[in-house]
């Protein structure tokens, strides 16, 4: 049987799921983490789990809490009895396996503590944290680390509520700084778009679009790709990843790559595609019309902190078109 097809009773006889909670090591935690951030939709079982497990072995007395124990037999319940207007006989036997289970996990923890005895602050903390930016919205998060995060619009960032003794793991879609406190004994690993970032403490810029790119400010960053390859970044250099596998390194400047995180709105020879993507996800807005530029046109200019209509203004001047805003509408008439 697959994970995907575990119910809670099942991860209660799983040795290999028992010995992540009892004593987790480097190929458990590994292995556990990751699944459970692919299947977020198996978080109550892997919950019911973990704290009957936990509640067999951390207390003096092998007992299980009065809430535990109401929340077992109300899945119970909710398993047998699928039609409330016809009464059955509840199946017992899951409930027995509960007891036998319990003994399992028993013995299993008396040996392992033998060796190792468990720390509670070194398990994996299964509350993962999810939080999302839509167009037009940006936020400053600060991880238990004391890890500043900028997010940026149209991104996300999932991380534990708690790191673990033995790594500091994130995920990342779309584009984030990342401001990371410094910690030797505990890397910081992002995953992003397939490639898995890991520094200790550093400051730079993250941005998944058509190529993936990481620009780093200070610091000292280890890129790893899908492929396997892995690149050390130095200070200024900034790493491009094309989709077709190819990699370029090369400076940057700050202001354009990372200046969104302190409202600085930067246009460089941007074409009217580009400018149409980047103000339609400072702004939250849909820009309608603007189909007859001429290829070559392009525009450069930089604002801070500047109200959407300041901003159309200004392009609109040097690119003579006319647009109107209707909410969060633009319409924007060809130039003349």
């Amino acid at each position: 049987m697959k994970y995907t097809d575990y119910d809670t009773e099942d991860f209660l006889k799983d040795e290999f799921f028992i010995r992540w909670i009892l004593s987790p090591d480097e190929q458990t935690d590994h292995f556990w983490k990751k699944w459970c951030e692919n299947h977020p939709e198996k978080k109550q079982q892997i919950l019911m789990a973990r704290d009957f497990i936990r509640s067999v072995n951390y207390g003096e007395e092998e007992i299980i809490s009065d809430q535990l124990y109401t929340d077992i037999y109300e899945a119970v319940v909710a398993k047998d009895i699928s039609d409330p207007t016809e009464t059955k006989t509840i199946n017992w036997s899951w409930l027995k396996n509960i007891a036998a289970v319990t003994l399992v996990v028993s013995c299993f923890y008396l040996g392992y503590s033998v060796i190792k005895q468990p720390n509670e602050e070194n398990r994996i903390n299964e509350e993962l944290v999810i939080r999302e930016n839509p167009s037009g919205i940006k936020s400053v998060l600060t991880l238990s680390d004391g890890t500043v995060v900028h997010l940026n619009s149209e991104s996300s960032l999932q991380f534990p509520e708690h790191f673990n003794d033995s790594v500091r793991s994130v995920k990342l879609t779309g584009e984030a700084f990342f401001e990371v406190a410094e910690d030797k004994a505990k890397p910081f690993v992002i995953s992003a778009g397939g490639n898995n970032i890991t520094v200790l403490g550093t400051t730079f810029n993250i941005k998944q679009s058509e190529n993936f790119t990481i620009a780093l400010v200070t610091g000292k960053v280890k890129v790893e790709d899908p492929t396997g390859n892995k690149i050390l970044m130095k200070p200024k250099e900034m790493l491009i990843m094309e989709e077709g596998g190819k990699i370029v390194k090369k400076e940057f400047d700050p202001l354009e790559v990372i200046g969104w995180k302190d409202k600085y709105l930067v246009f460089k020879h941007n074409n009217f595609e580009e400018i149409k993507e980047k103000i339609e996800s400072w702004y939250g807005v849909k820009i309608q019309g603007g189909g007859q530029f001429d290829h070559k046109w392009s525009y450069t200019g930089v604002y801070y902190n500047e109200p959407l209509e300041k901003v159309l203004e200004g392009i609109s001047i040097t690119s003579k078109f006319d647009y109107i805003i209707e909410g969060k509408k633009v319409i924007i008439n060809n130039p003349k």
